[in-house]
């Protein structure tokens, strides 16, 4: 390191604050030599850089929570869409059984009124045959 170079630290104007002045103090100090202050130097950045990626590295995992609980909550919906759908299913297949069920009986009340009206022809074919027997007699 040559002295008075600078370096160029990105961040906060607080954190970069601190950082050039914690260099400024390491260029200044007149005890170290040419060596030891880049080190130094080189040292405070390094641990800059480190606090930078944990910051980066907790925001990320902040993020894949948040993503995780989004996957969570999705599976949860997924399964209660299925169990509605199971229902649905199981209510056509109840409906489909229920109709079934009342077209046989819809075909035995049929059944039965065609015999109930045949026998009501033939009574009815009767009393006609009743009544014009009487009305001969009378009208005789």
């Amino acid at each position: 390191m040559k002295n008075g170079e600078i370096y160029t630290i990105e961040g906060s104007d607080e954190e970069n604050e601190s950082v050039n002045q914690s260099i400024r103090d390491i260029q200044q100090n007149p005890l170290l030599t040419q060596e030891q202050r880049r080190t130094k130097v080189e040292a405070e950045i390094t641990k800059y850089m480190i606090q930078n990626r944990r910051e980066g590295i907790s925001k990320v995992s902040n993020v894949m929570s948040g993503i995780r609980e989004l996957g969570i909550e999705f599976n949860k919906e997924v399964d209660l869409q299925g169990d509605k759908l199971a229902n649905v299913v199981q209510d056509m297949e109840d409906a489909n059984a229920n109709t079934k069920k009342g077209v046989g009986e819809l075909n035995k009340y049929a059944d039965t009124m065609k015999g109930k009206g045949t026998k009501m022809i033939i009574c009815l074919v009767v009393l006609i045959l009743v009544l014009m027997f009487l009305l001969y007699l009378i009208f005789k």
